[in-house]
């Protein structure tokens, strides 16, 4: 145990290197060092690997001293207001969403760094280092709760008070003070932030959160949010977009049966393409699926892109899907999102494979029609489409 003498302690102690006040957060370090966010008394702990019990921290971050415990009264890289969610990354930085500044913190991990009070390198959802108001919009915060980062170094922050999740590019990217959020989680705009912002009877949404206070990204980049206000955990899945393969006419529906291609990223680790009919339904170690667990039959499959057969029992009942692909070893979902379903929604595919231009026709005689190889008048022509329901 961390923070009392023994097992049995429970009161609170003067501040020390061995006590802890409202202590909200703990991160692992690369060397297996703990950090702990001692919220109470407005600082992180640093700890050695395996500590024993009562051990002293050896570094604290938001402090001038083991000795203190309040905030200071001039907001600063080396001071602490209220600290809570902790991450520590791959590339060994000390993520610290300092809610009561309304910002997130970013140390350097190193031996050499000061015992006390180090100064960040970084500074999330503020202009400057001084600054500790809150607000919207993509360059600020408030009351930030939790912060992470994925695979390729995007950190992630739950900001509470905006209800709503933030996604910054990786600290390679981002300037150490006044980056800009590439991505929203939970509300339609940047510039909103109103509790289940799509709500039409004051409930949750699939796309709404009130007050989210935690965060994990997974292996595959998919993320889960405690939605404190709504009392749940959700899970977001990489962003996919699906068209028409005939027309590819963005945010329009598809019909049952039909051609589409679901765009993405890091949807699969390899190409693959059917070489077969029936097509299959797991094709590269990956499985589309609808809501209802009906499967798609897939032509193709690459990172970025799958093409496939809509189940042609899909429902158009409620004319909203969800649409997921799935690795097929270990059932993870790994990239998805709603689509709009109707009855019919036909479209022809065309000579660019991008839905625009000339139609994809075969004359009479076999042949490939276009400009400079018209059909003659009375002859029979061969279009290509898809969505006729």
């Amino acid at each position: 145990v961390l923070g009392q003498a023994d097992f049995f302690g429970d009161s609170s102690a003067a501040v020390s290197a061995t006590s802890l006040s409202a202590p909200r957060d703990v991160a692992l370090g690369p060397n297996g060092e703990i950090y702990i966010s001692d919220t109470g008394n407005h600082r992180v702990l640093e700890y050695p690997s395996d500590p024993g019990t009562g051990a002293a921290a050896i570094r604290v971050c938001g402090q001038s001293s083991f000795t203190t415990g309040t905030p200071d009264s001039v907001t600063s890289a080396q001071s602490l207001n209220a600290p809570i969610g902790l991450h520590v990354s791959d590339t060994g930085q000390l993520f610290v969403a300092d809610a009561g500044a309304n910002r997130v913190l970013v140390f350097p991990l190193s031996p050499d760094e000061p015992v006390f009070a180090p100064s960040a390198s970084a500074v999330i959802g503020q202009f400057g280092f001084e600054d500790d108001g809150s607000a919207a919009g993509s360059q600020r915060l408030n009351t930030p709760l939790a912060v992470t980062t994925n695979t390729a170094g995007e950190v992630i922050v739950a900001d509470a008070g905006n209800t709503r999740v933030l996604v910054f590019p990786g600290l390679l990217f981002l300037p150490a003070t006044g980056g800009v959020a590439s991505q929203v989680v939970g509300q339609g705009s940047f510039t909103t932030n109103r509790p289940n912002f799509n709500t039409p009877d004051g409930l949750a949404t699939a796309e709404g959160l009130f007050g989210p206070s935690g965060l994990f990204s997974d292996r595959n980049d998919t993320l889960y949010v405690a939605d404190a206000g709504n009392n749940r955990v959700v899970h977001f899945l990489l962003p996919t977009a699906v068209v028409s393969a005939a027309s590819f006419s963005a945010g329009g529906a598809v019909a049952p049966g039909s051609l589409v291609s679901v765009f993405g990223v890091n949807m699969s680790e390899e190409t693959a393409a059917a070489t077969s009919v029936p097509l299959p339904q797991e094709l590269a170690g990956r499985t589309v699926e609808l809501g209802d667990g009906r499967r798609g039959a897939i032509l193709f499959a690459s990172p970025g892109q799958f093409n496939l057969q809509l189940p042609v029992d899909a429902s158009t009942e409620s004319g909203r899907q969800a649409l997921a692909v799935r690795r097929s070893d270990t059932g993870e979902l790994l990239a998805g999102g709603a689509i709009s379903v109707a009855p019919a929604s036909p479209g022809i595919f065309t000579a660019s494979q991008d839905g625009r231009g000339t139609a994809l026709a075969v004359n009479q005689d076999g042949s490939i029609n276009g400009p400079s190889n018209p059909a003659a008048r009375g002859d029979i022509i061969t279009f290509f489409g898809t969505g006729q329901g």
